[in-house]
């Protein structure tokens, strides 16, 4: 998200999810797919998907649901809504407000 060249596509990703159906389908596509397949290729595991990524870490797929949906909505606060404190706090100090949540939801 910090990095400008990718921010816009993300971005873009997020307001076509909520203005319409179309939208919407290719964030669930994204968001239990792709990014887990980008995981997977780092970790040496090729096509993972969200079900295998909750297998491997033996958490319930909702826990990612969940792990997934407080970083989008921290983004969305930050670079949609622009709601302050969140839209000019520090990279760290976001990590170090949401990665207890997270790492929760992740056992």
């Amino acid at each position: 998200w910090e990095n400008p060249q990718v921010r816009p596509k993300l971005l873009g990703i997020l307001q076509a999810a909520v203005n319409g159906e179309e939208g919407a389908a290719q964030m669930r596509e994204y968001l239990a797919h792709k990014i887990f397949e980008e995981a997977g290729k780092a970790i040496g595991i090729a096509g993972m998907d969200i079900y295998q990524a909750a297998e491997m870490l033996k958490i319930p797929v909702i826990n990612l649901n969940a792990a997934v949906g407080q970083v989008w909505g921290v983004v969305l606060l930050r670079y949609v809504v622009k709601l302050e404190p969140i839209a000019s706090a520090s990279v760290d100090e976001l990590i170090d407000l949401v990665s207890p949540t997270i790492q929760r939801y992740l056992g």
